[in-house]
């Protein structure tokens, strides 16, 4: 039961004044949110959620669910505990595959095996020791007949050396082997062309990006984090 309370994650914030309504609503929500945040073009969608009286708010590219009452606010997660699922967890997931689908392969960097029998997309930053231990595996991967398709996601953000080394990357000759490198540690040349990298980077913070690696499986399925790669053949159900 602790667990399960542990999960909920709820924050309760008192506000400086009443709000208009005792009782939540789009309106009250709105009104409630623009006193806690600095930006409040920040905020995005106020939708009803599953649960009477809760809205589901989307905020940086994540989604909150939010009840109103007097001068309260109550912030956090929404499980069905029936389904055994978070929400906005299964939201974001979505929204990372529809991403995933609606991006063309042509501005992915591809580790392309001889014959290919199933395939994953991974949000990947040159600088991240999971991606750099991942991408170790990738051999194994494909090896088994799994295409690796690469999107960039510097955590860092646009304009720093992480999002410069993606950049170079993605406009060096021979992207793959560039990647290669780099996640080595390995110098590349500097490159600058037209490239997707920011559009990805910014894609991935609209669908809810957390860290680095996520993969997209080509069945839709989000796995936030480093998984082994005999791991990830159990998953795609293809023999190493």
């Amino acid at each position: 039961m602790k667990t399960k309370l542990a999960l909920l994650g709820l924050l309760l914030a008192v506000l400086h004044g009443p709000l208009a309504s005792a009782e939540s609503s789009v309106e009250a929500v709105q009104q409630a949110l623009k006193g806690l945040v600095e930006d409040e073009s920040q905020i995005g969608s106020i939708a009803e959620s599953p649960m009477p009286g809760v809205y589901e708010v989307e905020f940086r590219g994540h989604n909150y669910y939010v009840h109103t009452h007097g001068e309260y606010i109550l912030i956090g997660r929404l499980y069905d505990y029936v389904r055994g699922i978070d929400l906005a967890t299964a939201k974001s997931d979505s929204a990372l595959h529809e991403y995933v689908v609606a991006t063309p392969v042509a501005d992915m960097v591809v580790m392309k095996p001889d014959e290919m029998k199933r395939y994953l997309t991974v949000f990947t930053d040159i600088d991240c020791g999971y991606c750099q231990l991942f991408h170790s595996e990738v051999p194994m991967l494909t090896q088994a007949g799994v295409e690796v398709r690469y999107l960039a996601y510097p955590r860092s953000g646009i304009g720093t050396s992480s999002y410069d080394k993606l950049v170079s990357v993605w406009c060096a000759t021979d992207p793959p082997e560039a990647m290669t490198l780099a996640k080595l540690g390995n110098s590349i040349e500097d490159a600058i062309c037209p490239n997707p990298v920011a559009q990805q980077y910014e894609g991935g913070q609209s669908a809810g990006i957390s860290g680095t690696p996520t993969l997209i499986l080509d069945d839709g399925t989000v796995i936030r984090g480093y998984v082994p790669y005999d791991r990830l053949l159990e998953m795609l159900d293809v023999a190493g």
